[in-house]
């Protein structure tokens, strides 16, 4: 895998703050959990690796970094929410990665990866609106 392609995605993210109340009445969904992002994938048979680089420290908002590195995927879990804006680089003459969300996670990806119905399955699996079991890979 092309290291610098993992670490292409950038996210600019502009006026991420909490609400710290005690009271969660008006609180939207809970940010998924590195842990959560990480089972997900691997019900549909992904296995991704933490990224160790200076993007968590430096990224406001970025809670932990995972790649796929044979399958050029990478996978960005936020504190709070995805990034309002993205920059994405592309090598001269290939096609820029596609980009999924589901909450505070933001999934990168070939734009024909033979592994994109496993990415939308994991980020059904992620909402609840899908269920593991046998065949769901």
């Amino acid at each position: 895998m092309n290291l610098a392609r993992a670490l292409a995605v950038c996210a600019l993210v502009g006026g991420l703050t909490a609400c710290d109340h005690s009271s969660r009445h008006d609180a939207g969904p809970r940010p998924y959990t590195p842990g959560q992002v990480r089972e997900a994938f691997a019900a549909v048979g992904i296995n991704l690796s933490p990224l160790d680089s200076g993007l968590v420290g430096i990224t406001p908002g970025l809670r932990a970094r995972f790649t796929a590195y044979e399958d050029d995927i990478g996978v960005g879990v936020y504190k709070i929410k995805t990034p309002s804006t993205v920059v994405t680089l592309a090598v001269a003459g290939e096609e820029p990665p596609e980009l999924k969300t589901a909450r505070n996670v933001l999934v990168t990806y070939p734009k024909h990866s033979r592994l994109r119905p496993k990415i939308r399955r994991a980020l059904l699996l992620l909402s609840g609106r899908a269920k593991a079991g046998p065949g769901a890979a």
